[in-house]
């Protein structure tokens, strides 16, 4: 037979393939381990090596290691495909994490057993010096980082199924969102205007009246205002990876999107600038133009560490414990609040979908459901009202 499967485990199966025969006339078979509970889905993987080997694509068992092709998978597909500052955390991952538990592991010999006792001995001791386990959200990150290294061994035929989908990943406590209303924000502003750094107050107004994320504040230029049309257009974000700050394009479509800005927001911009002009003829020659909005003390990227030591200080100051990204809730909550409309909110976040909009901040409407309710009630009562009246004057 050119496949035959032997089961080695209750949830592993070797599966041997024929591949003809050498010059002398000598029988040549090659051994797969497959991860597979039944025997129907380890058959399944089997036709898959016969069918690779029919079609030209078969690859042979290799003797590579977890740790060898997280770093070919590193170099040679996440590398070239993902942001630097995303490309930090998977190597943080790997180097730190994946490669001291797995890396001496065979690719080919790697379980969904195996990686689950991973997950779980990170989840109970995972912190350094004997201080606990990791969060499930940060295990999760782990678990997607090798899952897609697996995934892309897949494809590329070094492995015939990938364990990670075989296995629970870690669930994550859901987050819900905090938000200050508008009497806190208008508070917070104020002290923000009196802070003595030249941009901090103009970052705060745009995350908390725009929604910006930090990096497209940081990145925001002058021409990215249209003060005419009261138009802001989100194209680019500043990050900061280990090889040092780097302007990039959003991640998404969804992100390069154009704001209207309301009439207070375009006038404090406005002050803003001409503090900043002021500022820059101050410092003559020690002022390096970048055309910023939201710039450094003498006109550089302000890198978005260093922004957020500076968020944290004022923040202490005022005595007031409100994280940057939550300006930008603050301000979908806001406007869900308004009734705007999914959709609007959506779309002046920079979310990829009203679903995922209506997933993060669908606990707010509970209330606003009542509202409209009992708005709907009060105008079908005017509608009886009138239909009495119809049928009064009939009478």
């Amino acid at each position: 037979m050119r496949g035959l499967l032997r089961r080695k485990s209750p949830d592993t199966w070797q599966a041997r393939i024929f591949r003809g025969r050498d010059e002398a006339g000598r029988q040549l078979f090659d051994y797969h381990t497959v991860h597979a509970v039944t025997k129907r889905e380890a058959q399944s993987a089997l036709t898959a090596l016969l069918h690779g080997l029919d079609t030209g694509s078969y690859a042979e068992p290799s003797r590579m290691t977890v740790g060898e092709w997280l770093a070919t998978w590193m170099k040679d597909y996440a590398a070239p495909s993902v942001a630097p500052y995303t490309l930090d955390g998977y190597r943080q991952i790997v180097d730190k994490r994946l490669v001291p538990a797995l890396g001496s592991v065979r690719l080919n010999q790697l379980t969904p057993t195996r990686i689950q006792r991973y997950y779980t001995e990170e989840l109970t001791s995972g912190r350094a010096k004997g201080e606990g386990g990791l969060s499930a959200r940060t295990v999760l990150s782990h678990h997607r980082v090798l899952r897609a290294a697996l995934g892309r061994a897949v494809r590329v035929g070094i492995l015939v199924v990938n364990p990670c989908d075989r296995l629970d990943a870690p669930r994550a406590r859901h987050i819900e969102m905090k938000a200050i209303d508008e009497v806190a924000t208008e508070r917070l502003l104020a002290s923000a205007k009196e802070d003595g750094h030249l941009s901090l107050y103009a970052a705060v107004l745009l995350a908390a009246n725009a929604g910006l994320r930090r990096g497209e504040v940081l990145g925001l230029r002058w021409s990215d205002l249209d003060t005419k049309a009261g138009v802001l257009t989100v194209s680019r974000t500043l990050q900061e990876p280990s090889t040092g700050l780097v302007f990039r394009q959003p991640k998404s479509a969804a992100s390069r999107r154009a704001l209207p800005l309301d009439a207070d927001t375009l006038k404090e911009l406005a002050a803003h600038r001409r503090r900043q002009k002021e500022r820059r003829l101050a410092l003559g020659e020690a002022w390096h133009e970048n055309h910023l909005v939201c710039a450094g003390d003498t006109g550089d990227p302000w890198p978005p560490s260093k922004f957020s030591q500076a968020y944290h200080v004022f923040c202490r100051h005022v005595g007031v414990h409100v994280r940057f990204h939550d300006l930008r809730h603050s301000h979908a909550s806001q406007l869900i609040r308004t009734g705007a409309p999914a959709k609007v909110v959506q779309e002046r976040l920079g979310h990829s979908s009203a679903g995922f909009t209506l997933s993060v901040y669908g606990h707010l409407l509970p209330g606003m459901q009542a509202d409209a309710v009992a708005k709907l009630a009060e105008a079908r009562a005017v509608a009886r009202a009138e239909l009495r009246k119809e049928a009064a004057s009939g009478a």
